[in-house]
């Protein structure tokens, strides 16, 4: 091989290396091609001057970007006061570490671990809740005959389940509060990765959690729907679920152009198929065998989750399938990614 071609190559291996480190500690790519154990030392033998942000900041980074362009073509923009919030949280992400490190107090390092894995995940969520609004804006038509017709070969009723839950205000309480847990769930995982010192287990899962946003929103474009609520449900509405009616209310405007700043105070899910808290509910369910003794709380919130989507989330039972089966795609797709010895197998 010309020596030039050579340098290329290694140079391309070490790149990919001092990515894929971060989400597998076993994983590395040594000169000759083949993945050797001990990632830190491979690292160091192919290009010990390449060291920076982790990959999952300069994700965020690169998403925020990502954002700001879809924004910019669907003629959208962020309100001032929530540039501002966006602003005070992102100092607040950058200086607590560092005020942290300053402690005398031994658990310092496990507490500025949480707090940067916590700021990288908020800022993913928070970036593909805004990226919504302009795929939205660029999306066209509703497809709920479609998704309804697929339920209704399914054997699903919609109409059926959301009225026994709308007599029932245990019910919706407790759907409420399981619909929510997806902002608690990835808490729980992060905090208890950084107490453990498993950031690449950390690294790894807000990989597999930003891709399955990308794909989703990918598909999103393909179905966007009105939701089952607005669909199906005709004459006055007993219980308005924790989702409300956003699709059928927003997803117009902002196609008509008649919304053009978004408020972070404000956000709402307008993605109905795929269901993003079925994505969701998989890579928790995933995760739990990832964090020892928190299996079953995690298990037990994510299934809850999952079963309060349909109604709390306005969602058709094919939204959550194939929601379940992009989650499904994104962990065989990471892992693949991060263990080489299954790629040579393919």
């Amino acid at each position: 091989m010309p020596s030039e071609l050579k340098t290329d190559f290694i140079d391309t291996l070490s790149l990919l290396d001092s990515f894929f480190r971060w989400f597998d500690p076993h994983y590395a790519i040594a000169a000759d091609g083949v993945a050797v154990a001990g990632s830190s030392d491979a690292y160091r033998r192919l290009r010990p001057e390449i060291a920076g942000p982790s990959p999952m900041t300069v994700l965020a980074v690169l998403s925020a970007l990502g954002v700001a362009i879809l924004l910019w073509v669907s003629g959208l923009h962020i309100d001032a006061p929530s540039v501002a919030l966006i602003a005070a949280l992102l100092l607040l992400s950058l200086a607590l570490p560092r005020a942290i490190a300053k402690l005398p107090w031994r658990h310092e390092a496990s507490l500025r671990a949480a707090i940067s894995a916590l700021s990288i995940f908020a800022a993913l969520a928070l970036t593909g809740a805004m990226a919504s609004y302009p795929v939205a804006a660029l999306t066209s038509g509703f497809h709920d005959p479609m998704l309804h017709r697929i339920d209704s070969l399914l054997g699903f009723d919609w109409v059926a389940l959301y009225a026994f839950v709308a007599t029932h205000a245990s019910l919706q309480m407790v759907g409420v509060l399981a619909y929510r847990s997806i902002y608690l769930i990835p808490v729980m995982l992060l905090v208890y990765w950084a107490v453990t010192n498993q950031q690449h287990v950390s690294n790894r899962f807000m990989l597999e959690f930003w891709l399955a946003a990308v794909v989703t929103l990918v598909l999103f474009i393909f179905m966007p729907a009105a939701g089952p609520l607005a669909y199906l449900w005709h004459g006055d509405i007993p219980y308005m679920p924790d989702s409300q009616l956003c699709q059928p209310q927003l997803i117009p405007e902002l196609r008509l152009e008649t919304v053009r700043a978004i408020n972070m105070g404000k956000l709402c899910g307008l993605v109905s198929a795929p269901s993003f808290h079925a994505v969701a509910a998989v890579l928790y369910f995933r995760s739990a065998f990832r964090v020892g003794w928190m299996k079953w709380p995690v298990l037990v919130l994510g299934t809850a989750m999952l079963a309060a989507t349909p109604v709390e989330g306005t969602h058709y039972l094919i939204d959550i399938l194939v929601g379940m089966a992009v989650a499904v795609f994104v962990l065989g797709v990471v892992q693949l990614a991060v263990d080489p010895s299954r790629r040579r197998s393919i």
